[in-house]
């Protein structure tokens, strides 16, 4: 699988990684449980089979250490109805605008 991978200050760079086995959003809560540190951003489909993106949204928000954490959304949707608050990008995703948001997300942290 390849994946936006953070290589130090302003270095981020798409490389093969590991399958992290997430099909669903119950397979992300359980990731996001069992991590040790929360996540610098966090991508949410909508329209995942089972536990769906809207579920874990509120998960995100009712956990105290991920509470936090940044959130882009990703849709196939037209009008999400959603927070302004959070980013949302269109499918199919441009890779430009995902690092625009990467950056705008992490801050000084990439």
């Amino acid at each position: 699988m390849k994946a936006l991978v953070y290589h130090g200050r302003g270095d981020i760079r798409c490389d093969q990684v590991p399958d992290p086995k997430i099909e669903d959003g119950r397979d992300a809560i359980i990731k996001l449980q069992s991590s040790e540190l929360p996540p610098m951003l966090v991508f949410v489909d909508l329209l995942l089979p089972e536990v769906d993106g809207y579920e874990l949204l509120v998960f995100l928000e009712g956990t105290e250490r991920l509470a936090r954490v940044p959130v882009v959304v990703m849709t196939a949707l037209a009008h999400p109805p959603l927070p302004k608050s959070i980013p949302v990008l269109h499918k199919p995703l441009q890779p430009e605008r995902v690092l625009e948001l990467v950056r705008e997300c992490c801050g000084e942290r990439v």
